[in-house]
């Protein structure tokens, strides 16, 4: 329920940050140009082998964190299954965060199998963003089982995680365009 809970809270962020806002830009400004149907223009270029491992390492990943709830709900004879599951989500969900932050800040590329669409304008929402939040939202779960588990780690990690999102967010609307564009 909770895994399930915090899914929705992260898909939410996500739908929140591709919904038009109401104010719209006049098509003619040359600082935010706009498509004839009024949305931002893309730029796509075919997927290359960058893209097609950051695919295959997103699945690794989520292959992990599926392997480390496994460990944690399905073996209940052992008392030190949930430490090491939850260990190993947070490990997973902290490796995509970090991977999401090195795409928004463009030093690495976005997972992509056939072609990379990418705003041709920057956004507030970086590219990159979806990884990360995806990687956050396993992090915060996994962390608040932990903490619920009475475990230090999880409740220290889940102080510091909420504590970096609000002290880091606001730098994400100063990141240079360089890597955005």
């Amino acid at each position: 329920v909770q895994l399930l809970a915090f899914g929705a809270l992260g898909g939410g962020i996500w739908l929140l940050a591709h919904v038009p806002s109401t104010a719209r830009v006049r098509s003619n400004d040359p600082m935010y140009p706009l498509t004839a149907r009024g949305a931002a223009p893309m730029r796509e270029r075919p997927a290359r082998w960058p893209n097609r491992v950051g695919v295959a390492v997103v699945w690794a990943l989520l292959a992990l964190a599926i392997a480390g709830f496994a460990i944690a709900a399905f073996d209940t004879d052992q008392e030190g299954a949930i430490p090491i599951g939850m260990a190993i989500v947070s490990l997973a969900g902290a490796s995509l965060a970090v991977y999401g932050l090195c795409i928004a800040l463009g030093r690495l590329e976005p997972p992509a199998i056939h072609w990379v669409r990418t705003p041709a304008i920057a956004s507030w929402f970086p590219r990159g963003g979806s990884v990360m939040l995806m990687g956050l939202t396993m992090l915060a779960w996994a962390l608040l089982i932990a903490a619920e588990d009475r475990l230090i780690w999880g409740a220290i990690g889940l102080v510091a995680l909420l504590l970096a999102i609000l002290l880091v967010t606001p730098l994400f609307r100063q990141l240079p365009t360089r890597g955005r564009r």
